[in-house]
């Protein structure tokens, strides 16, 4: 059976982004039924929404979770960057280390973070092996220490990375560590 097309007037509602990127509109939609736009998922380059054209090879995720009146208000649902933008990270004579693992944020978001790492030079297994691990348990501990939104915003602005790479260049030197994916799996 072929559903009834329900006719209406359609209306324009604003999208706008959660706390962490302080409200700022992410798009509008054309819809009859505003309630039909919760669960839809939206895609942004974060050079949108934070204005720095460095960080147009990151794209962030959002769900429309709630609607008030005309506007629709989106959480953050995923980090990623760009595969080719990973590919031009890594030059010959460097090592590159993929991971993914669970996390719980201190206010109990689960997440699921795959971080890649860069060496400056060739190196061995058991260095390659140790900076995996070491990453790995920082980004942990740091994750159950901090709520999800102080931790989000650090990963936003760079920080986290530039940190953890400067304690982790201890071991080996490293020419990049980043964030490659964030996927929140409950919130």
């Amino acid at each position: 059976m072929v559903e009834k097309i329900r006719k209406g007037k359609q209306r324009w509602i604003k999208i706008v982004g959660s706390l962490e990127f302080k409200d700022s509109p992410l798009g509008e939609s054309y819809v009859i039924d505003p309630e039909r736009l919760i669960g839809k998922k939206i895609q942004l380059g974060l050079n949108n929404l934070t204005g720095d054209m460095r960080k147009q090879s990151i794209l962030v995720g959002f769900c429309i979770r709630t609607i008030n009146g005309a506007e629709a208000r989106a959480d953050v649902v995923s980090y990623e960057m760009l595969q080719a933008h990973v590919k031009r990270l890594v030059r010959a004579g460097q090592d590159k280390i993929d991971d993914s693992f669970l996390v719980e944020s201190q206010d109990h978001v689960k997440l699921k973070i795959k971080p890649v790492i860069v060496t400056r030079s060739k190196t061995k297994n058991s260095n390659l092996t140790r900076l995996r691990m070491e990453g790995r348990e920082k980004i942990k501990h740091l994750f159950m220490k901090e709520p999800f939104e102080k931790v989000f915003g650090a990963i936003i602005s760079g920080q986290l990375q530039r940190s953890l790479r400067q304690e982790m260049s201890k071991i080996h030197p490293l020419s990049v560590f980043e964030i490659r994916k964030i996927e929140i799996l409950n919130r």
